[in-house]
């Protein structure tokens, strides 16, 4: 048995390496994985431990709900998806604390990539047409809305403003005039342009969002222990909501590619991305090319949200800013990659005449 597995990059779960020795040489699986809930060191908050509890019990189910969705979808469909196989689930309370999850052992085969450099281009292609099939497997299913969404969130863009303002310490010349001027984007109306179950916003239905994509849930397949660019798994999926595509997008690009990439590879990435939607729904896709850059658009705000929620707990995390000689550079990639999408956040909003 081989214990945390994450390297420390894991907020609420620790997850637990279970190796087999059968008898008989060709039986598999080798090995399993063992996803246990638990509040982890770097997630701690003692001035909020029930509502942080209270998110864990949701973070948990929900996964479990998402994963049976995929499958669900995946069998319908005939097709498959990479993302972890499931065995065995059972729900987490504060009451027993008996919840896990068994999956398939992706460290045997995948590796993720640190968040700082992060992602090449191949990398990011590959995983945005992953993406692309996810939706659109959800939009064909047309049962997304029945996932229901967490009640607690209504709380979350409060929390992120109150995390967020952390920034402001780490580069005070640039954060305390970004943050004052996105004062008020920790709202419902900006949260609800990337989470939701209407029927329709920006034009088209709802989907099946991540909604965490950094870098330690997406792995890549291993060849003689060095990371390629062939994706293995999306993994993690206890965030995952109905709503806006185009937020998974933007937290892949906003937090784990440079700025000069993101800036320069956005359009054609949208453009590649759209491809996969319409190959996969038969050239059918229930939004236009438009209707999805203003969805974009419109969902910057709420990763900015996450953006600034999740950097001031990365800049301290040894697992992406490391302890050597190097943690100071990869600090100033980590702010400058959050400065940028901020100032680009307030242009987009401006040009185009997003309401918060």
């Amino acid at each position: 048995m081989k214990a945390d597995i994450t390297g420390g990059s894991a907020f609420f779960s620790q997850v637990i390496t279970l190796n087999f020795e059968w008898n008989d040489s060709a039986i598999v699986p080798k090995s399993i994985v063992l996803k246990v809930p638990g509040i982890q060191a770097v997630a701690k908050d003692d001035d909020n431990t029930e509502d942080t509890e209270a998110y864990l019990e949701f973070c948990h189910e929900n996964e479990l709900i998402v994963y049976k969705f995929l499958l669900n979808c995946s069998k319908k469909f005939n097709t498959s998806l990479k993302i972890p196989n499931v065995y065995y689930g059972a729900n987490y309370s504060r009451s027993h604390r008996n919840g896990l999850i068994i999956m398939d052992d992706l460290s045997v085969n995948g590796a993720s990539l640190k968040l700082l450099p992060g992602l090449n281009n191949v990398q990011v292609e590959n995983t945005i047409a992953e993406l692309a099939r996810i939706h659109a497997l959800a939009w064909k299913s047309g049962k997304v809305r029945e996932i229901e969404l967490n009640s607690r969130e209504d709380n979350f863009p409060a929390e992120m403003k109150q995390i967020s303002q952390q920034l402001r310490s780490l580069r005070p010349s640039v954060f305390n005039k970004l943050l004052d001027k996105l004062d008020n984007i920790y709202n419902d109306k900006v949260f609800s342009y990337a989470v939701y179950n209407d029927e329709t916003k920006f034009g088209f239905p709802p989907t099946l969002v991540h909604s965490d994509l950094w870098s330690s849930n997406i792995l890549f397949e291993k060849k003689d222990n060095v990371i390629t660019n062939n994706l293995l798994a999306i993994i993690d999926w206890q965030s995952g909501h109905p709503g806006n595509p185009c937020v998974d997008i933007g937290r892949l690009l906003a937090i784990n590619t440079s700025v000069d990439y993101r800036r320069k590879n956005t359009e054609q990435l949208l453009k590649h991305y759209y491809e996969i939607i319409c190959q996969e729904m038969d050239n059918k896709p229930p939004l236009t090319f438009d209707q999805l850059k203003y969805a974009y658009a419109a969902g910057m705000g709420y990763v900015t949200m996450f953006l600034t929620f999740g950097a001031p707990y990365y800049y301290n995390m040894p697992a992406v800013v490391g302890v050597d000689e190097n943690r100071e550079t990869l600090r100033k990639e980590l702010l400058d990659r959050v400065q940028c999408f901020l100032e680009d956040t307030i242009e987009v909003y401006q040009r185009e005449n997003i309401t918060v």
